[in-house]
């Protein structure tokens, strides 16, 4: 935590983190009338089963979908345009063919509604006024998503990010000041890295910062893949007031190539209730706010962990 950099307000709670409902999490403009069938899948999860489908077996028929996922070809189609538009395949006649996907995309394929709820309950950690870094990654990403309208419009944000993603996001919202990271930029990634956004970082302080990883272990803390990215982290970590990693559990109990930062540098940890209860147990010995949000739809009524923002 930056030593200059303002902490959370008090009145800040992790009980106000609420999840997100099936509907909400899977809300990407389906549009279409409850009468025309009754889906067995949310629509996150069924685009999910869609894309990896068709890193399986290069192409497939909306008839075929249609019957694999029980929905209506009217659903499938939609779908279909849906994945087209994030570059995640290509339409043809009849369905719908693979495409060559960077590791940025793989990653928005994954837990997709999972991702949703963790972003949206972050992103009630941000309030007006405040300056907040929102790193690279499909996590992050639904942080941003899921701000609040009235700070996008008239919450006097200052935000900093090095994702092209959101980069393009917040440009969109005029209201907002947005300082971009330069650096060396990566495909594979959509987000700059290497010694220029180090030194940009450097001079900087931020209220809270979002950052998602690779993995994360009580041996190794957060750890990433990028050999090339640790600096990055590692000044996230010094200039922010409050620092927040967002995870699906899936990274929990994984080491990457290269840790970004010590576990006790984290204030807080959005996660969802698949993560290990040992471990959320050590994170919180070691004095770090824990919030849970439902992973399943089952568990979409489930409130979030309760627990008062620490200061540091």
């Amino acid at each position: 935590m930056a030593p200059n950099a303002a902490p959370l307000p008090s009145s800040l709670t992790a009980s106000n983190l609420t999840p997100v409902s099936t509907s909400q999490a899977a809300g990407n403009g389906e549009g279409g009338s409850p009468h025309d069938d009754t889906p067995s899948l949310s629509s996150a999860k069924r685009r999910d089963a869609i894309a990896r489908l068709l890193q399986s077996e290069a192409q497939v028929t909306i008839r075929q979908l249609a019957g694999r996922l029980g929905v209506s070809e009217v659903r499938i189609r939609r779908d279909l345009k849906y994945l087209e538009g994030r570059n995640l395949l290509r339409r043809v006649h009849g369905g719908a063919r693979a495409v060559d996907l960077a590791p940025y995309q793989l990653a928005s394929m994954r837990n997709v509604a999972c991702k949703q709820r963790i972003g949206r309950a972050a992103a009630e950690l941000v309030e007006s006024g405040q300056t907040v870094l929102l790193d690279s990654g499909t996590t992050v990403l639904e942080v941003a998503r899921h701000l609040p309208e009235r700070l996008l419009a008239d919450g006097g944000l200052t935000v900093v990010t090095r994702a092209l993603d959101l980069a393009i996001f917040f440009a969109e919202h005029h209201s907002t000041r947005l300082l971009v990271l330069g650096g060396l930029y990566s495909h594979d990634y959509r987000s700059c890295l290497g010694t220029y956004a180090v030194g940009v970082l450097r001079g900087l302080n931020v209220d809270v910062a979002f950052v998602g990883v690779d993995g994360i272990s009580l041996e190794m803390g957060p750890t990433t893949d990028d050999a090339l990215e640790g600096g990055i982290f590692e000044m996230i970590a010094k200039s922010a007031g409050h620092l927040v990693v967002v995870t699906d559990s899936s990274k929990i109990g994984v080491a990457r190539l290269r840790s970004m930062f010590p576990l006790t540098a984290i204030d807080t940890f959005v996660t969802d209730d698949g993560a290990p209860a040992d471990f959320l147990a050590a994170l919180r010995d070691m004095g770090i706010t824990v919030a849970v949000v439902p992973k399943d739809a089952e568990c979409a009524g489930a409130p979030p962990a309760a627990r008062t923002l620490r200061r540091r």
